[in-house]
């Protein structure tokens, strides 16, 4: 996120009051500042280092207002800070040679990945703006003055915050297809749906992009790749630009080892199998010719007898109690 800004100690407490908020929602965030008038200067590089970046904004104090209104020359700085979002901020007209450059200049950024916002104080004309930002709905018109600057702060965040905030599941199985559900805010503020990207840093050395099933203001629905090994960590990044840039967080996603459910299913039915066989005994209570075996079932919850039909005369032979097995008569 790059802010350039030609304003006076009042931008400087927008500033601040945005970056608090920031912070807060949005750990990872980096910024920078570039000033321009009759020239451009970077105040602060790109950096996510909160201790820079409040030196920066008193650097930024010390800036004496003034001068021409060369927005280009600060569009141009931003170029190379490859920012996801620029905010542009202007207390002036701008001139037709100074617009047809700083729409150029905002044409090109855009084309880097960035989207730009402008945000009009006191003497700017809004038409200009909404030929440099994005779109109309891209400007943020100040009216009351630089005072009144803190009463756009909500606006800003709303339309151009876009962060993540957690991920679900936040553990999966090891060589397993899944989909996750990535949730944060301002998803919709892609200029082109399908440009939005879902993206996986496997262990900080492999990045796998997934165009998501799903896009909505406060969640993606992104099928996620296959991870064999157990223990990868994955960590969650969004593009809103087809993979020009991304937005990294801390929310990740760790690999676990799982059993597999038909195993589980499996081993419940072999083993309710055996319990059931290791309760059946079948005794052969009388086994002489011509009578067939006489056969004794004993379960856990049933006896029973199975007498076979009457063949003949009555046996003399000897009946046997060896389980599952026959034996003759003497």
């Amino acid at each position: 996120r790059c802010i350039t800004t030609n304003g006076s100690i009042c931008a400087v407490l927008l500033l601040n009051d945005l970056m608090d908020f920031l912070f807060c929602s949005s750990p990872m965030l980096r910024m920078s500042f570039i000033t321009f008038s009759s020239r451009a200067s970077t105040i602060m590089k790109l950096t996510e280092n909160r201790v820079n970046i409040r030196k920066g904004l008193n650097s930024l104090k010390r800036e004496i207002p003034g001068g021409d209104t060369f927005m280009h020359l600060g569009l141009e700085r931003v170029s190379f800070c490859t920012a996801s979002v620029i905010i542009a901020l202007t207390d002036g007209e701008l001139q037709e040679h100074q617009l047809i450059t700083a729409q150029q200049e905002a044409e090109r950024a855009r084309s880097l990945g960035a989207i730009v916002y402008c945000v009009g104080v006191k003497d700017f004309n809004e038409t200009q703006l909404a030929t440099i930002a994005d779109t109309i709905e891209h400007v943020f018109p100040v009216l009351g003055g630089f005072h009144a600057l803190r009463g756009v702060i909500d606006s800003i965040i709303k339309k151009s915050c876009i962060e993540i905030l957690a991920a679900e599941p936040s553990s999966v199985c090891a060589g397993e297809s899944f989909q996750v559900v990535v949730r944060g805010n301002g998803f919709l503020h892609a200029r082109n749906i399908n440009q939005v990207l879902c993206s996986f840093k496997i262990n900080d050395t492999i990045t796998v992009n997934e165009k998501p099933a799903g896009v909505e203001d406060t969640f993606l629905l992104c099928p996620a790749p296959v991870i064999d090994e157990v223990g990868k960590v994955i960590y969650l990044q969004v593009s809103m630009n087809d993979g020009l840039s991304f937005i990294s967080s801390n929310v990740h996603i760790t690999t676990t080892e799982c059993v597999s459910p038909l195993f589980i299913h499996l081993t419940c039915i072999t083993t309710a199998r055996l319990f059931i066989i290791q309760h059946i005994c079948c005794f052969v209570l009388c086994s002489d010719f011509p009578y067939p075996a006489l056969y004794l079932f004993h379960l856990p919850f049933l006896n029973f007898v199975i007498f076979p039909p009457f063949f003949g005369s009555q046996t003399t032979g000897v009946c046997s109690s060896h389980p599952l097995k026959k034996r003759s008569s003497e």
